[in-house]
């Protein structure tokens, strides 16, 4: 009978081992790195603001959460006080860029990227405010 307990305890705490192994590795996942993940749309930066400025409700649908590969002509390379940085690609007006805040991890990528030239960036849409923002981003190589 104690022979019986002692492989029911023994099985008990091996699945509760296993158990938090998991949970523990879930719980400190991170999120997805975009340079992974498949862009959903291709676009350009002006054509993106363009959507959004003609109707937004419709563009949420069609960009809202989803993996956009933005190309365009860098407006400005910003770095904040935190050290993240900030890339505006020219949109279709002066008042209207896309805002491309980039993943920490690609935060050396900033750092080659020169105002005036073209570039690809690709980041998770989040909306426009008074620019379209872009999160989680990396430059496209």
């Amino acid at each position: 009978m104690k022979k019986n307990w002692k492989i029911i305890l023994l099985a008990v705490i091996l699945i509760g081992v296993v158990a938090f192994y998991f949970v523990r590795k879930e719980y400190n996942r991170g999120p997805k790195d975009v340079t992974q993940a498949e862009a959903d749309v291709v676009i350009k930066a002006v054509d993106l603001t363009t959507a959004f400025s003609d109707d937004e409700t419709k563009a949420n649908g069609m960009y809202l959460d989803k993996a956009i590969a933005v190309s365009g002509v860098v407006k400005s390379v910003n770095v904040d006080e935190s050290g993240a940085y900030t890339i505006m690609l020219a949109g279709s007006s002066e008042l209207s860029n896309v805002s491309c805040l980039l993943d920490e991890r690609h935060n050396d990528d900033a750092k080659s990227v020169k105002v005036g030239t073209n570039i690809t960036v690709k980041g998770f849409c989040t909306g426009v405010l008074s620019d379209v923002e872009l999160n989680r981003c990396a430059v496209d190589k």
